[in-house]
């Protein structure tokens, strides 16, 4: 589905979240904004972006969104990324995210970042595909 179908669909769920509270939406709508939005940010910044951004905190949302819709790939490059964070995993707050990325500057990891670009790109069309069929999925229920 391309932006042409699903920006509709988008506009009009994000006026629905900020009327009526997120409450308000089904486990769908909630399920395809959070990976849409998930989606548009990584390609928008790359892998190593998102962990920057203010929505890397929903990253074990994210995680748990791509599993529920059996898309254990995309879920696993974001368990790999976590990974990269020493002891109890991705920090609870910006200060000490921030510091473990700056630290993050040489090689190796700058090349697991791009590996992980890679397995997100080619996971990609799959997960698209999901999201169609939840979008469809959504704009039936809208329909009736």
């Amino acid at each position: 589905m391309d932006i042409m179908m699903w920006e509709p669909l988008w506009q009009s769920l994000i006026k629905k979240k900020q009327t009526h509270g997120e409450h308000s939406l089904s486990k769908d709508e909630r399920l395809w904004l959070l990976l849409r939005q998930h989606i548009d940010e990584v390609e928008e910044n790359s892998v190593i972006g998102f962990y920057c951004g203010e929505d890397a905190f929903l990253v074990h949302d994210i995680i748990d969104a791509w599993q529920s819709l059996g898309m254990d790939e995309m879920a696993n490059i974001f368990e790999r990324g976590n990974a990269l964070f020493a002891g109890d995993g991705f920090p609870e707050n910006d200060a000490e995210r921030d510091a473990l990325i700056e630290a993050w500057q040489d090689q190796e990891y700058q090349k697991i970042f791009r590996e992980l670009d890679e397995d997100f790109e080619h996971a990609l069309p799959q997960a698209e595909l999901m999201l169609d069929q939840v979008a469809r999925r959504i704009l039936a229920k809208m329909q009736v």
